[in-house]
C-alpha cells in the first residue's frame, strides 16, 4: 500500500461490537426453525479458523435458506441487541480517527437498527456513510459502491473485519484490509488469508495509520 488512508471502513460485529454471544444463541435457535445443527462450541477453536461458507457446510445449513436465515437472525437478534457491548476501546477510537480528519464509514450484514442501538446516535454520527444488510457472500459488491460513494479511491480505503469472507471481499474490491484477532476468526488464519496486518484491539487502528507506511 503506498497511498495513506483517508477512509476507514469497519465491520461491525466481531469487529465493533462484541456480539458473538447473542451470535450463538440466535443460531442455535435458527438451527431449530431451519433444520440444521446447533453450533458446535465443542470444536470453537477449529470453526474461528475456517471461513463463512466452511462453518455453513459444517453445521449443515442449506445455502438456499441462507438469506431467509439470516433475516430471521437480524430480527431475533434486534430484540437482544440492548445486551450487546462494544468492544474496549471503541469509542475512543473512534473519536481519535474523526479527529485525524478520517472519514468512517461501516459496512455490515447486520440491519441499521441493530447498528443504531449498539453504537448509539453519538458514535453513529462519527460515521459519514453506513451500508447495513449485505448478504453473508456480498460484501465485495457493496465494499465497492461504499468506496465509490465517498469519492476515495480503492488505495486510499482501509476495511477493518474480522472474518475470512470479510478479507475475501476486500481483494476483491481492492481495498487494503487490516484484521481485528479479538473477532470471531483467529489472528493467524485471518493472516493466512492475507490480512495486511492483525490487530489485537481496536485502538491500535489510530496507532498503524499515524505510523503509516505501516506494511514496511
Amino acid at each position: 500500500m503506498t497511498v495513506k488512508p483517508r477512509l476507514v471502513i469497519f465491520d461491525l460485529d466481531g469487529t465493533i461490537a462484541d456480539t458473538l454471544d447473542l451470535f450463538l444463541n440466535c443460531f442455535n435457535k435458527a438451527a431449530d426453525i431451519y433444520s440444521f445443527s446447533h453450533f458446535d462450541e465443542k470444536n470453537m477453536t477449529y470453526l474461528r479458523s475456517l471461513d463463512a461458507r466452511q462453518i455453513l457446510s459444517h453445521h449443515h445449513v442449506p445455502l438456499l435458506k441462507v438469506p431467509s436465515i439470516t433475516r430471521w437472525m437480524r430480527k431475533a437478534m434486534a430484540q437482544q441487541m440492548s445486551t450487546v457491548s462494544l468492544f474496549p476501546g471503541v469509542e475512543n477510537t473512534l473519536k481519535t480517527l474523526h479527529e485525524m480528519g478520517l472519514t468512517l464509514a461501516m459496512l455490515t450484514s447486520n440491519s441499521i437498527e441493530n447498528v443504531t442501538t449498539v453504537l448509539g446516535l453519538r458514535n453513529l454520527a462519527r460515521f459519514n456513510l453506513v451500508e447495513c444488510g449485505t448478504s453473508i457472500f456480498g460484501k465485495a459488491h457493496k465494499l465497492r459502491r461504499l468506496v465509490s460513494k465517498s469519492g476515495y479511491a480503492p488505495a486510499e480505503s482501509l476495511y477493518v473485519g474480522d472474518e475470512i469472507r470479510d478479507i475475501q471481499a476486500a481483494k476483491r474490491a481492492s481495498v487494503p484490509f487490516i484484521a481485528a484477532g479479538y473477532g470471531y476468526t483467529l489472528p493467524e488464519a485471518l493472516l493466512q488469508a492475507g490480512a495486511r496486518r492483525c490487530v489485537a484491539e481496536i485502538g491500535e487502528i489510530s496507532e498503524l495509520i499515524r505510523s503509516f507506511p505501516f506494511d514496511e
